[in-house]
């Protein structure tokens, strides 16, 4: 069973050690359908202002979904509101985790499906609030 940032305020801590696993394009009305709403508090340095934590109990596989320097802070103007925003990250503590987030969403729901490479460690995102 999967739970969220919203089931439980420990599973946020789980996201530290995750690395990024690929990125996808999808509505925001779809991810909180799915996964409930963000955590909006963003990171320090505001590369990221929109995150979910999800958590497979069954097999403790950690999945983040996360927009990456979209908001106003990086894009200016030229920053779509977060609702309107379809670019996401995949990040997670193990390879498989970008596919078992786009397996959790309905399908044709996602496009621009781009798994980073699965033999490579993946890039790290220790930096996350």
């Amino acid at each position: 069973m999967m739970q969220t940032h919203n089931d439980d305020p420990a599973i946020k801590r789980l996201q530290m050690g995750t690395s990024g696993r690929g990125t996808f394009r999808c509505a925001y009305a779809i991810l909180t359908d799915v996964f409930g709403p963000p955590d909006l508090e963003g990171s320090q340095d505001n590369k990221i202002d929109a995150l979910w934590v999800l958590c497979w109990k069954e097999d403790g596989l950690v999945a983040t979904i996360y927009n990456y320097k979209t908001s106003s802070y990086w894009l200016g103007a030229d920053a779509l509101p977060l609702e309107l925003q379809r670019g996401w990250n995949i990040g997670g503590n193990r390879p498989e985790a970008f596919r078992r987030v786009i397996e959790t969403l309905p399908p044709m729901s996602v496009d621009s499906l781009h798994p980073y490479n699965l033999g490579r460690r993946g890039h790290h995102h220790d930096d996350h609030p």
